[in-house]
């Protein structure tokens, strides 16, 4: 899975990570990358679903989705991140909604964010989403 945050502090370089790989910023090729999957299928992909503060895109066999938790950054405005993961990498788990999750709270650990009760709630209604148009 793919993963991109805002820094809270609003100075720091953003947390990009894929494959439960947290990168630093010397890996620029990786951050582009990751970036830059993300980037398009927001940009270009369809909206599958928006509830409350959830979204979803769908770009060909990539699926993102924003979750917001209740953390704020520094001039407390919400602050928000991305996930995505290819159709293909849902198909391979029998159970991928628990692997989802699973990946999520990696990533929550990792930088330190706590997804709280909204957050819990963007990433359920993502997964119902996801479920309903099929992977």
């Amino acid at each position: 899975m793919d993963f991109i945050a805002q820094s809270l502090d609003n100075e720091s370089d953003d947390i990009v990570a894929s494959n439960r790989r947290v990168l630093d910023a010397e890996l620029t090729a990786e951050r582009v990358a990751v970036t830059s999957r993300l980037s398009d299928a927001t940009s270009n992909g369809r909206v599958i679903n928006r509830e409350g503060s959830a979204v979803v895109w769908r770009s060909g066999e990539y699926w993102v989705f924003k979750i917001t938790p209740e953390i704020h950054d520094s001039v407390d405005r919400e602050a928000p991140f991305l996930c995505g993961v290819h159709s293909t990498d849902l198909m391979d788990v029998d159970n991928w909604p628990d692997s989802i999750v699973k990946e999520v709270t990696w990533f929550c650990r990792e930088v330190r964010r706590d997804l709280g009760e909204s957050g819990w709630r963007d990433l359920d209604s993502a997964l119902s989403t996801i479920k309903k148009s099929g992977s």
